[in-house]
């Protein structure tokens, strides 16, 4: 929520955001120390990403568990965290490499090449985002010894140097005779293709194969390669012929990442089949993420709706805490609610939280006191 607040109001927030976070016992506590030091000024944010560090243990995916980290977060946490041993310090590098600025980033790349050891990353995140930026010598050390969960990020850095036929062997190589495995390693690379070179006949054949909870779930892995290779009509009737029972959570997840990866024209359409196929299947709680990041397709009516359905509801233990953050709380429907009552709604909840916090704690110390 603090992301949409501005100026004194922003940095409010983000104190707030920031203490709640320090007084936190949860796994999510050093990441949201990151975040918050992204918000506050430079000094003063490096010190918090090295407080983040330390309670993290050094773990990189604690710190940062996939994309999306702001510039500010990214070179807080580089500089914070040169202390590390390389092993750790490297990986997590790695996953900051698409937040830090150009200059930051080449120097990473160069420490990166300094200390490589043979897949010295341990899974396909930091692959995904180191791989897009390993310089030729040390790709061609990476394909030395490659296990299985870096081919994908692999593969296509082979095909953004040209070596395509090299790029289609490695993704293949792991796949065998299963027609789901050879289909999710070609949707991930051909996604990469030029539109002329993509195996969209292949591919089309290998989807034909598979029951539909099958097919659904691969449209729900790659929504963007789906739409650009089987196109959007098909993958959109894919996932809506998926009604068994038990994918009702596959068809779910497919809608509401369909409404990210579709035309702009038919987002709107996603988005609204993303809630109602949430609200006919009991509200799945492990859907509730991705619906929510189809927000912004929403209709303002679909998405109080789905506010109401969920923020008094968290995780079926309703409490004022689960209000404000996890599951079905306002931390994760910020996005709802700002389509349903625009920034406004959102500067004000945010403002609600951080005086809710405080009563929180003051409660929570007084009844330790007594």
């Amino acid at each position: 929520m603090a992301e949409a607040a501005e100026g004194e109001r922003r940095i409010r927030i983000a104190r707030a955001a920031l203490d709640v976070a320090r007084r936190s016992d949860g796994g999510d506590a050093p990441r949201e120390l990151v975040a918050a030091a992204g918000l506050l000024p430079e000094e003063e944010a490096q010190e918090i990403a090295a407080e983040a560090i330390a309670r993290a243990g050094g773990a990189p995916p604690a710190l940062v568990p996939g994309p999306g980290v702001s510039e500010a977060s990214a070179v807080a946490l580089e500089r914070a965290s040169r202390s590390l041993p390389a092993p750790q310090r490297i990986r997590v590098l790695a996953r900051l490499l698409a937040g830090l600025p150009a200059a930051a980033r080449a120097r990473a790349v160069q420490e990166i090449e300094r200390s490589w050891a043979p897949w010295c990353f341990e899974n396909e995140a930091e692959a995904a985002a180191v791989a897009p930026y390993l310089p030729v010598p040390l790709l061609e050390r990476a394909l030395e010894e490659v296990p299985v969960w870096p081919v994908h990020a692999l593969g296509a850095r082979l095909v953004s140097l040209g070596r395509e036929d090299e790029a289609r062997a490695l993704v293949l190589r792991w796949a065998g005779s299963s027609a789901g495995y050879q289909a999710d390693a070609l949707l991930r690379l051909g996604e990469r293709l030029p539109p002329g070179r993509r195996p969209e006949k292949e591919i089309k054949a290998l989807i034909e194969e598979l029951a539909p909870e099958e097919r659904c779930n691969s449209i729900k892995e790659h929504p963007s390669a789906s739409v650009a290779i089987l196109g959007a009509e098909a993958a959109l009737r894919i996932v809506e012929d998926c009604n068994e029972l038990s994918g009702s959570y596959v068809r779910i997840v497919a809608l509401a990442r369909l409404a990210r990866a579709l035309p702009e024209p038919m987002r709107a359409e996603a988005a609204r089949r993303a809630v109602l196929a949430f609200e006919a299947g009991g509200a799945d709680a492990d859907a509730l993420g991705d619906l929510c990041e189809a927000a912004p397709w929403m209709s303002p009516a679909d998405a109080a709706r789905l506010l109401s359905t969920c923020l008094f509801d968290a995780s079926g233990s309703p409490s004022l805490a689960g209000v404000f953050q996890g599951w079905a709380s306002l931390t994760q429907l910020a996005g709802v609610l700002r389509r349903a009552g625009g920034e406004e709604a959102v500067l004000a909840a945010s403002d609600e939280v951080a005086i809710a916090g405080r009563w929180l704690h003051k409660m929570a110390l007084s009844q330790r006191d007594q």
